[in-house]
């Protein structure tokens, strides 16, 4: 429990020597990244930064994970599609 403590620790002390650009990572990583504690770190970043600055930033860095999953997602659909597989064979 303790090693767990002191990962999310320094993990918010990194984040909060980065300022907002900390909140924006924070975002986009619990965007994009699975079982990513965003909904900790976030919070806890607001009580070091302006909380109404870190929710927008935060927010916009998870719009901005959010859409590159989707644009993944429809350049695989191109990649994979039965064409472009026929024509590789």
């Amino acid at each position: 429990m303790n090693e767990q403590l002191s990962w999310l620790d320094s993990a918010l002390s990194a984040l909060g020597r980065m300022g907002y650009l900390g909140a924006f990572l924070s975002g986009f990583l619990g965007a994009s990244v699975p079982f990513f504690p965003s909904y900790v770190l976030i919070p806890l970043l607001a009580t070091q930064l302006n909380p109404f600055i870190v929710g927008v930033v935060s927010g916009v860095g998870a719009g901005v994970g959010q859409y590159l999953h989707y644009y993944i997602g429809f350049g695989g659909r191109y990649l994979f599609s039965a064409e472009t597989l026929a024509e590789q064979v």
